[in-house]
């Protein structure tokens, strides 16, 4: 659901030194959500590396929270050009953290280089969970301009909802030299029959985008596009993944409806590795298992929830196994269930690598704990489950799902 998709990325302060204890390794990224009351000075929440003017080279991007829902949103390319852009956007602390005003980044219209893309939340968006409107910011004779948005069922606007009725979202594509973008309006009507609504076309022709046509249309598929079409990037981390000590780039990106890529590049070589989740959020990096480089570790399912994480074995991105946490859930990083928070917490202890994994149901002070550690290329148990009462302090240090470790590079 929404409301879980946003409110994972909040982060918490670290309480005590128990198992549990969620800790955060960037100074850089807030420790708890922000609110316009408590920022003092200009805050850097994402920064990503992509090519805006393009030259073919990455540039330089940073989204900065001044406080008070506003923002600035800076590139500067590799010749040393900046430019900058200011809008407002909602923080809400229950709903996620600053630095979830960025959207994303992708090449959308026929000139070269990727489009910014922010989301202007307002009380209302953020509440109801539905449409969220957007800007696209894109780069033009060295600024960054507002990009008209192309026509749709409801008006010339950048607007998405991919969780829920209607969807709403726009599929860009090349066709014999010109670009295209299709902007769906469409309702859910039952299980049988699916989707449907309404489907805009528009031409990108001298600099704008030029409505084409109009097609009314049913389909029995998820009916919302968001920003599909070219790779859409997400976050960035820079940490070393295949162990030589020297930090490479890992991107990760959604491509296409319910499918994401992790894309990892050394210097040496660029490795790929794809997988289909119904919302998939990218969590960070941090060394899990005892073989040097740090894993990356993405959240695919978020009532379960599920984590999928990647390592780098033989010059290829492969899953590594979790422990045998719960019933049915062999070899997988799962929590406990529905209604329930879970933290898997890594710690190294005289050279061994260690995973805590805490859960606790939602309106409960009882936590279960569990401990294994890194040996013979696999988690053997070192401590079965035992139950712990929290005090309200460590509630809340648990209180939003998923990895905590010292080391953990966030996007």
């Amino acid at each position: 659901m929404r409301h879980h998709r946003l409110a994972w990325v909040a982060a918490v302060s670290a309480m005590t030194a128990l198992p549990f204890a969620p800790v955060t390794a960037q100074a850089a990224v807030p420790a708890r959500a922000l609110t316009p009351s408590d920022v003092v000075a200009p805050t850097v929440v994402k920064h990503v590396s992509t090519d805006v003017d393009g030259d073919g080279t990455r540039d330089s991007i940073s989204l900065t929270y001044l406080g008070a829902n506003q923002f600035t949103l800076t590139a500067t390319t590799t010749k040393g050009t900046s430019a900058s852009v200011t809008f407002t956007s909602v923080v809400d602390p229950d709903h996620g953290t600053a630095g979830s005003a960025w959207y994303g980044a992708s090449a959308m219209d026929g000139r070269k280089g990727s489009e910014l893309i922010v989301k202007r939340n307002t009380p209302d968006s953020i509440l109801s969970g539905g449409p969220t409107a957007l800007s696209v910011y894109t780069w033009r004779s060295g600024k960054l301009v507002a990009e008209a948005a192309p026509a749709t069922p409801k008006g010339k606007v950048w607007v998405v909802n991919d969780d829920g009725s209607p969807a709403r979202g726009y599929r860009f594509f090349s066709s014999h030299g010109h670009r295209y973008v299709d902007a769906s309006w469409l309702k859910a009507v039952s299980n049988r029959t699916g989707w449907k609504g309404s489907v805009v076309r528009s031409v990108w022709r001298h600099g704008a985008w030029v409505k084409v046509s109009t097609r009314s249309t049913k389909t029995l598929t998820w009916g919302s596009w968001s920003i599909a079409g070219p790779r859409l990037l997400l976050g960035q981390v820079n940490v070393d993944v295949n162990g030589d000590s020297r930090p490479d780039l890992v991107s990760f990106y959604q491509n296409g409806i319910r499918h994401y890529v992790v894309k990892v590049a050394t210097g040496k070589k660029t490795v790929e590795q794809g997988f289909a989740a119904e919302d998939a959020g990218f969590v960070g990096a941090a060394a899990l298992d005892a073989v040097p480089g740090a894993e990356l570790i993405v959240k695919t399912e978020w009532e379960t929830p599920l984590w999928k994480v990647l390592t780098w074995r033989d010059g290829k991105l492969t899953s590594l196994p979790g422990p045998n946490a719960h019933a049915g859930s062999a070899g997988v990083w799962a929590g406990a269930g529905d209604e329930t928070v879970t933290n898997y917490t890594t710690s190294v202890e005289d050279g061994k690598h260690y995973v805590t994994e805490t859960w606790k149901a939602d309106e409960s002070d009882i936590a279960h704990v569990k401990k294994w550690v890194w040996q013979a290329n696999g988690w053997t148990t070192v401590s079965d489950w035992t139950q712990v009462t929290l005090t309200d302090d460590q509630v809340r240090a648990i209180h939003w799902r998923g990895f905590t470790a010292a080391d953990l590079v966030t996007p």
